[in-house]
């Protein structure tokens, strides 16, 4: 496995960014089921330790779940409205390197596999973790949600 490590300086007009704006830990009317799985395993996770905090975003900004600490949550949908408005594309997997030396991986679903609309899954990891063991990690959680998934569709 090759770890795509993307670093970048964004320098960010607005700076008055109010999370207020967005809607927190609010359920949208008729969430997918798999969505709920979702932040269950996540919770689970924080409660085992093996992670810090997640969350699961919209590419616009609206917040579906998150257990994520609201500075690293803001600075990532700073981030995310740079990225739709500079590139306009989708990424498949960032990972970030925090100032803390704490590991964040971000990817973007496609509609057809997991989630009926596309979303962001982000997870933190703590500094005490490898690049590699995060990478390793979260390919494990996203492989649930695959399967979880293919066995719902079935």
């Amino acid at each position: 496995m090759q770890s795509q490590l993307s670093i970048e300086l964004l320098e960010i007009k607005n700076s008055k960014w109010d999370l207020r704006f967005f809607v927190r830990g609010l359920w949208e009317p008729q969430l997918p089921l798999l969505t709920i799985k979702a932040k269950n395993l996540f919770e689970n996770l924080i409660n085992k330790n093996e992670i810090l905090g997640a969350a699961i975003v919209k590419p616009l900004g609206l917040i579906i779940y998150s257990s994520l600490p609201e500075e690293i949550l803001s600075n990532l949908l700073k981030e995310l409205e740079i990225r739709a408005r500079a590139y306009k594309s989708n990424y498949k997997k960032i990972i970030y390197l925090l100032d803390n030396n704490q590991k964040l991986i971000s990817t973007q679903t496609e509609s057809r596999f997991k989630f009926k609309r596309n979303h962001i899954i982000m997870v933190l990891f703590e500094s005490s973790v490898s690049i590699g063991i995060a990478e390793v990690k979260f390919n494990k959680i996203l492989k649930y949600i695959y399967l979880w998934k293919y066995r719902v569709s079935r």
